[in-house]
């Protein structure tokens, strides 16, 4: 690593020294042999064994083509995608199953109990020596997914911020998972179906029952019962943070509430 980033600091040296792009006679394409600002290195990659994991924002409807990077699920095709995607062999420790060369692998988690559960990657290659001389040609990585009840879902909780609208004055918005779908009445961790309730989201002491169009831990699309497209909304919360961002059109009220969790 020490001498690729020595073959670096010269060629970034001979790109500052010797290129100017506002030249037109002059040659300044880093992929090109013959300019001066050449990086051999520019767009390889060093061998390694890392993946996304990825869940859909929903099983059906307009987000079910929609992936995000989240490991904890309630449920879900889960994706698990290499990072290198140009190795010549990969090798998926998935519980019980050993995959063999695919860079992407899917798997259902609705069957599984609630737990933590590992997936494992190795990869081979050739490695490129002049670029990354430490690099022995093979990495093995394993991350952790986390199956937790639909009730426990990081994005439910009460909030407090401040509407765009109003920014001189904060407020406390909730948004709720009820067994029932008519009142608000405590999460059900046996029933698969729940019923998603947003508190104060005009700032009127409401209550408006949000029809999802797609949930993971930290999202959630929604709309109202009515189903029309001008009642529409997203929550997106930060979990590193607390911080949330609403945004949704609701009865006529185009609003965005900024705020973090309690």
């Amino acid at each position: 690593m020490r001498k690729y980033f020595f073959y670096s600091m010269i060629f970034l040296f001979l790109a500052v020294t010797s290129c100017k792009e506002d030249d037109e006679d002059q040659c300044c394409d880093p992929t090109n042999p013959e300019c001066a600002n050449y990086d051999p290195c520019l767009g390889k990659m060093e061998t390694t064994a890392d993946f996304a994991i990825l869940q859909p924002y929903a099983q059906v409807g307009p987000n079910a083509g929609t992936f995000f990077e989240d490991s904890v699920t309630f449920g879900a095709t889960m994706r698990f995608v290499a990072k290198d995607t140009a190795a010549d062999s990969y090798r998926w420790i998935l519980g019980v199953d050993t995959i063999y060369d695919e860079i992407e692998v899917t798997r259902s988690t609705f069957s599984l109990p609630e737990g933590s559960y590992p997936v494992s990657l190795q990869v081979t290659k050739d490695p490129d020596s002049l670029c990354f001389p430490l690099d022995d040609g093979m990495d093995e990585k394993t991350k952790f997914f986390t199956k937790i009840n639909g009730c426990d879902a990081a994005i439910w909780g009460e909030y407090r911020g401040i509407l765009e609208s109003n920014i001189n004055d904060s407020l406390n918005i909730r948004l709720l998972v009820s067994s029932s779908p008519n009142t608000i009445q405590p999460c059900n961790p046996q029933s698969p179906i729940g019923y998603v309730f947003g508190l104060n989201l005009l700032g009127e002491n409401d209550t408006i029952r949000l029809e999802g169009n797609g949930a993971t831990n930290t999202r959630y699309s929604f709309h109202l019962e009515n189903n029309t497209s001008d009642n529409t909304g997203e929550a997106v919360l930060v979990i590193e943070t607390g911080l949330i961002e609403i945004s949704y059109s609701l009865e006529g009220e185009t609003e965005k509430f900024n705020g973090i969790k309690l």
